[in-house]
């Protein structure tokens, strides 16, 4: 797990998929945000003191939507349940290079005349490859698997009779989709709020961080795609610019509804890159185009809707509402039957199970929809973790801890298999939130595993030997070891 699942506003702050946790930093963050957020859409009303303000409000807005996609989501779903089955068989079988006298990051690719380390490290690599890298749904476009690169574009090429490349498709990767979305549900924020023009000056001040049209390209691609749709739709006169930005987003939420392992095992013929979040939100916005008076007489009826684009569609997609009463079934079977992870399914559970029973698509993924949803909501700064809860998690201590610890370990876990095999850098995500009080300075760079810090302070170092690693104590980051 390495910076290519990190999902960033510039350098101001940054959600890594599959964290559940918001990370700020260059700003401070309070337990309130979420609820002070809450109150400025429910207001219109973003007016900021000063330009340190206006980037703490803009980062917070835009990191949410991320955080939204990954617990809400299809999408993050899946990717959950595939890390959650996979990398605890990737660390238990790297128990035997952990414990060389040399356990240099990343593991090496021979061991000389030790065969059983040597296979131990290859077959995990091409696990690891296999799974966490090509079954993934969520990765950056500059570690994005060729061959699902090639499988996008073979299939929107049968759509469209065209014959792009994979490199001219790009603005159909989860990447350009996910950002394209946090940059559209801030802007349109934006456009709604009443900011006196007297006091616009610090928000203008960063509007790299919130003015669409400032974003990257590559947060612009995918809406510049859905933009030939929207133009289709019928007038109206009560609508305004940031419309085209909702729109936009409702699409993406659709293109996100991932089904569960079960629909997938029920049914093995499918191709799974119908469910490329990039092609299913290509089709959505074709399908807008040739059903646009259809669309008129039921636009304020989502599920209506997307009927009507799920019946204009070259694949028969199961319906959103469908997707999420399976992934909170599948969620209860796995809470039923396995102990390991449970405070956190419990909280995908319950987010399935709200859009399965409630409204099943999320046409933006705002401060308020969060609150109604009553999703938990973690962050860190310098300062370390602040948390928002809900409904009978308010008042329940214990399992606050469970969720935070959970959460903290799966992401502890990815990163530290993926700098064995992979990156050869371990940055701990313990200290790095400053949940560790045992964090040191080389805890951000960590690449031989005995520069772990000593026990009983290092929580990396006591997991890593309840499974069996034995890692030699000296550090060879220190002189004349």
């Amino acid at each position: 797990m390495t910076a290519d699942f990190d999902l960033a506003l510039s350098t101001v702050a940054h959600y890594r998929w599959g964290s559940l946790a918001v990370s700020f930093d260059r700003t401070r963050i309070r337990n309130r945000a979420l609820v002070d957020a809450a109150g400025r859409e429910q207001d219109l009303d973003y007016t900021v003191e000063n330009t340190t303000e206006a980037a703490e409000v803009v980062a917070f807005l835009h990191e949410l939507v991320h955080y939204a996609q990954d617990l809400t989501t299809g999408v993050g779903h899946w990717d959950d349940q595939l890390r959650r089955r996979w990398l605890p068989e990737c660390l238990v079988n790297l128990r035997g290079p952990g414990s060389h006298p040399r356990p240099a990051l990343p593991f090496a690719e021979d061991y000389d005349d030790d065969e059983q380390l040597t296979g131990d490290v290859s077959y995990t690599r091409t696990i690891h490859e296999a799974f966490i890298g090509d079954q993934q749904i969520f990765r950056r476009d500059k570690s994005f698997p060729a061959a699902r690169a090639q499988a996008i574009a073979d299939m929107v090429n049968r759509d469209l009779g065209t014959d792009h490349t994979p490199d001219q498709t790009l603005s159909l990767r989860p990447e350009a989709l996910f950002e394209g979305e946090a940059a559209a549900t801030v802007q349109s924020l934006m456009l709604k709020g009443k900011i006196d023009t007297s006091r616009r000056g610090a928000l203008d001040d960063v509007a790299n961080l919130w003015d669409f049209y400032r974003q990257p390209e590559s947060y612009q691609a995918s809406f510049r795609l859905f933009l030939s749709a929207f133009d289709a739709l019928p007038e109206d006169p009560e609508w305004r610019a940031e419309t085209a930005f909702d729109w936009f987003t409702t699409l993406i939420d659709l293109a996100c509804a991932y089904p569960d392992p079960d629909w997938l095992a029920r049914h093995p013929r499918v191709e799974r890159t119908h469910f490329e979040p990039g092609v299913k939100f290509l089709r959505l916005t074709r399908a807008i185009t040739g059903n646009a008076r259809a669309i008129e007489r039921v636009v304020d009826d989502a599920e209506a809707v997307e009927r009507i684009l799920l019946d204009a569609m070259p694949f028969r997609y199961p319906t959103a509402r469908k997707v999420y009463a399976g992934w909170a079934d599948w969620f209860d079977r796995k809470i039923r039957t396995e102990s390991v992870g449970e405070p956190v399914l419990t909280v995908r559970r319950d987010s399935a199970r709200r859009r399965a029973d409630g409204n099943p698509i999320l046409p933006t993924k705002t401060p308020m929809r969060m609150i109604t949803a009553q999703l938990p909501l973690m962050m860190f700064d310098r300062q370390g973790p602040h948390q928002t809860w809900h409904g009978e998690m308010l008042a329940d201590s214990e399992r606050q801890s469970a969720v935070l610890a959970d959460s903290l370990y799966d992401s502890t876990l990815a990163e530290l298999v993926g700098a064995m095999v992979e990156t050869g850098r371990f940055r701990c995500p313990l200290g790095l939130t400053g949940f560790c009080r045992s964090a040191q300075d080389r805890c951000r760079k960590i690449t031989d595993l005995r520069q772990l810090p000593p026990l009983p302070g290092c929580h990396v170092r006591g997991m890593l030997e309840a499974n069996e690693f034995r890692i030699a104590t000296t550090d060879p980051a220190t002189p004349g070891v």
